[in-house]
């Protein structure tokens, strides 16, 4: 294989390459001997050498695929940071908007908007999806709001033609004449292909009115109310959604920074509070980060256990407020500071190192959090909150369900194992909301409405595996995700899948109007 030589294999073996002379003599063999196998000499060696030098050689390809993941990972988020700066100047904003807290300078950006916690929000209301949008199946409509219902309206009662001088509706004649010409056609009932007219302004009787005379004749009066149908069709200044329609899945890209899980949120603080005070020993350093972690979570589990038992839905590792808190520290330095002097005075009195309280949150952020990771790769330690504004033309029907969203992007995969695919959020029969598992209705359950529009509250705690799905504000049910290796995990990908992730065959389409992230749970 190119891997080793002769010589090299000669000496390995210690031979010598001697070229001796061939007689004659030692070619004649007698015919009646038997030549025995030999087994071949330095075989076991030569693999041994052959096996620690392809392992090398794997290895470096590896390490400079890695490499080259994170440079293009790199320069994808570079360029769609500029994208998203460049969406900022045009009419509705940026698409995705980055969300952040009313106390952040990053407020006074144009692309973000101002609230109390960390996130982003995907519209569909300016007759555009949000950039890097992946539109799988069939062309993506956008439709404008209300647009049926108002097209309804107008074809039951009479459509309002407006004079164009002093714009009054107008009314119908009594009766048509012949002579009076139209003012959109510019012709009389005896003119060449001329109509009588039909239609008059209430000031046509006025001379000194710029509506003296003002008719329309029939024909004309059909052709404004074909217009008139026509602009309300059309979505140009207007609020719109976006339709999907059947085995159509929308592929939303996240921003970077967005959700930050323990692991990245942990390694910034980190290299924070040790340039801050220019800590020597590591360890005090991990103990402060591990501090704001575990308050982190511990503030969280007070603050849900006051909350009165109205519900039953599970509590969850970390509240959108106290994740806000955790990364205020990363852009208030003065913040930041008070914390960290507080902190290392508490470990003075200590005299030790503060051991973290009992809590279920792993200490991930000891590790590494590369840019390629967080581009592409695959979160298991945040929590966050999912918000999305959809309708549903068809409601599944028995053993069948419809796929609502996806976490993460599903993996590539071929032949059976595309059939065995499954999305985060499905709506079953009878409009269940449920997680991929098969659901029963239960009595005064809120379930799904064919035709009408819905809010999604959708609380993913991917470190206990918790999952809370509320309807139109109401509490639905609590879906948990095993920890076996096998069973399907909660995980945040670089990318949210929409109507699609499982099967096709669950791609039933539907409409939506915003998709909106938020970094801890509501």
């Amino acid at each position: 294989d190119g891997l080793l030589d002769y010589k090299e294999y000669m000496n390995m073996l210690g031979c010598e390459d001697e070229d001796e002379e061939v007689t004659n003599e030692k070619k004649i063999v007698k015919s009646n001997s038997t030549i025995e196998k030999i087994a071949a000499y330095g075989a076991a060696e030569m693999n041994q050498v052959l096996s620690k030098r392809r392992r090398a050689h794997q290895e470096k390809m590896h390490t400079e695929q890695i490499m080259k993941n994170a440079q293009q990972a790199e320069l994808g988020i570079k360029i769609f940071e500029e994208e998203l700066a460049a969406s900022a100047l045009r009419v509705g904003g940026a698409n995705p908007k980055r969300i952040f807290p009313d106390v952040n300078v990053k407020c006074k950006i144009e692309q973000t908007a101002n609230s109390n916690y960390y996130g982003a929000e995907f519209t569909f209301t300016s007759n555009a999806p949000p950039i890097r949008t992946i539109v799988t199946g069939r062309k993506l409509k956008f439709c404008g709001i209300l647009h049926d219902k108002m097209r309804r309206k107008a074809l039951t009662g009479p459509i309002p033609i407006i004079c164009s001088q002093c714009s009054t509706n107008l009314q119908k004649m009594s009766y048509r004449t012949y002579y009076n010409k139209c003012k959109s056609c510019h012709k009389c009932g005896y003119d060449t292909n001329g109509y009588p007219v039909e239609y008059e302004c209430i000031n046509h009787n006025d001379y000194n009115s710029k509506c003296y005379e003002y008719f329309i004749c029939g024909p004309c009066f059909k052709a404004k109310k074909s217009e008139y149908l026509e602009e309300l069709a059309t979505v140009a200044q207007k609020e719109t959604y976006a339709q999907c329609q059947v085995a159509t899945t929308l592929s939303l890209l996240i921003p970077s920074e967005v959700i930050i899980g323990s692991a990245e949120l942990g390694e910034k603080l980190s290299n924070l509070v040790s340039g801050l005070i220019n800590l020597e020993d590591k360890k005090n350093t991990t103990m402060l980060v591990d501090r704001f972690l575990s308050e982190r979570v511990s503030y969280s589990t007070k603050s849900q256990h006051v909350l009165p038992v109205h519900i039953l839905s599970t509590p969850i590792s970390v509240l959108a407020t106290q994740q806000t808190k955790c990364r205020l520290l990363l852009d208030q330095r003065d913040i930041l500071e008070g914390h960290v002097k507080e902190g290392l005075s508490d470990l003075l009195k200590s005299r030790g190192l503060e051991k973290l309280g009992d809590t279920h949150l792993p200490s991930f952020h000891h590790e590494a959090a590369t840019k390629s990771l967080l581009f592409s790769g695959i979160h298991s330690d945040v929590c966050f909150t999912v918000l999305m504004e959809f309708r549903i033309q068809n409601l599944p029907v028995t053993n069948q369900r419809a796929s609502l969203l996806h976490l993460e992007p599903p993996l590539v995969k071929t032949g059976r194992d595309s059939k065995r695919q499954e999305a985060t959020i499905y709506i079953q029969k009878g409009g269940v909301l449920a997680g991929s598992q098969v659901e029963e209705i239960v009595e005064g359950e809120k379930c799904v409405k064919a035709g009408h529009w819905h809010l999604l509250t959708a609380v993913i705690d991917c470190i206990s595996g918790i999952l809370n799905l509320y309807l139109d504000g109401i509490f639905v049910r609590t879906v948990n995700y095993s920890s076996k290796i096998n069973a399907p995990k909660l995980r945040l990908g670089s990318r949210l899948i929409v109507f699609g992730g499982g099967k096709q065959s669950e791609s039933r389409g539907g409409d939506i109007r915003f998709v909106r992230l938020i970094d801890g749970g509501l």
